[in-house]
Formats: structure tokens, sequence, C-alpha cells
């Protein structure tokens, strides 16, 4: 019975230390560094390691990152299917089959009310354009990922 006992304990303060693991990170060049907080900026990130320490990273050395377990990757942005020399960071929402499903956060300054977010869906092979997604293709898109999406 004690045995029993002590197994169940060590599970239980194992499962609680995985609880606790931080999911964030940052990933550049360099490597990845399992961080504590990450806030990424307009030209910098501010990182916090798991001991507390502080870090600066320009955000031109950063790869990807996550937080909050949404994970962000670098992406090419293209315009009319042509590359556009920008990049932005993209949430990558699922994969399947060598593709990969991002969203991008953009705003139209031509729109009605111009400081509004709209959600943009893109889908990559590798860091290559495969797929706008349109309103059209929105619903044919989401079932090939296995992802359950509802208008707003």
């Amino acid at each position: 019975m004690k045995k029993i006992a002590l197994f169940m304990s060590a599970a239980m303060f194992s499962f609680a230390a995985f609880a606790s693991s931080p999911s964030s990170w940052v990933a550049s060049e360099s490597g990845r560094i399992q961080a504590e907080k990450v806030k990424v900026g307009i030209n910098k990130a501010k990182i916090v390691l798991e001991n507390g320490e502080k870090t600066i990273l320009p955000v031109d050395d950063l790869q990807a990152y996550s937080v909050n377990g949404k994970v962000f990757e670098k992406k090419t942005l293209y315009a009319d299917g042509k590359p556009t020399g920008q990049e932005a960071f993209m949430q990558l929402i699922s994969s399947s089959n060598g593709f990969d499903l991002y969203k991008n956060v953009e705003y139209d300054a031509e729109s009605i009310t111009p400081g509004s977010p709209i959600d943009r869906f893109y889908v990559y092979r590798n860091n290559d354009l495969h797929l706008a997604v349109t309103q059209k293709s929105l619903p044919s898109v989401m079932k090939f990922f296995g992802v359950r999406w509802s208008y707003k």
C-alpha cells in the first residue's frame, strides 16, 4: 500500500511540474530559448528567462516565438502572388500534409472602420505562399486542416 501511495504522489508531482513548465519560447538563428515571459514589440522582444533574467533581442533576429501555447512564425508577405520583401509574424493554426495554415491580423486603411483588425488566412508550404484564403475557400480550407471555425 505504501508503494502505491509513494508512486501516486511521485506521479502527481511530476504532472504538476509538467503542467507548470513554461509554454513560452523564442527561436533565432542561434537556437531556441525557453522563457517565462515573451513580449514582442515593433523593434524588440523583451524576454524573461526561466531563472528570472531579463534580456532583449531585436525582432529582426527572431524567427519564431511562442506565447501561451500559440506559435508565431516569421513568414514572407505576398501581394498579388508575388513576394513583397516584407515579413510578418503569423500565428500557426494547423499543419497537414506538408502545408501550414497561418492567421495574420491585418488592418485595411480603406475600410469603413480603418482601425479594426481583419483576420486573414494563408496556406504556406515551407516559406512559399500556396494559397491566400478567401471567404469562399475558407470553409474547405478549414475542413482540410481539421479546424472548426465560425464567422464572427
